[in-house]
């Protein structure tokens, strides 16, 4: 499965916290997505820098494969995928893995 970094600790921290994962209005597949990781802490996960398993069904997922949602929280309503790889490219240094790395679940919550 491919996912960005940030999007396995946000599964980890949503379930940390128990929280629910539902269908978002956006399509995106964080709550199937969330269902097979949880399941199975054996499950090879690439860590990618771009659109992942989650962004897939995503309506805001260009053709071209970049997001076109903005972060409307934020005052300067910076783009996703800016802000997303920004801090991917972050956790990458952090966790001294490369974008292409292959790493169970259970390895990625060691290494944290």
């Amino acid at each position: 499965m491919r996912l960005r970094p940030h999007h396995l600790l946000d599964i980890l921290n949503k379930f940390g916290h128990g929280l629910q994962f539902t269908p978002h209005p956006y399509g995106h597949a964080l709550h199937t997505v969330a269902a097979q990781v949880l399941a199975d802490l054996d499950l090879e996960v690439e860590f990618v820098l771009g659109a992942d398993a989650i962004c897939q069904p995503c309506r805001y997922l260009q053709p071209d494969g970049l997001c076109a949602d903005v972060l409307r929280r934020l005052p300067e309503m910076p783009s996703k995928q800016a802000y997303n790889d920004a801090l991917d490219r972050r956790l990458f240094a952090y966790l001294q893995i490369e974008p292409g790395a292959r790493m169970t679940v259970r390895a990625f919550i060691e290494r944290l």
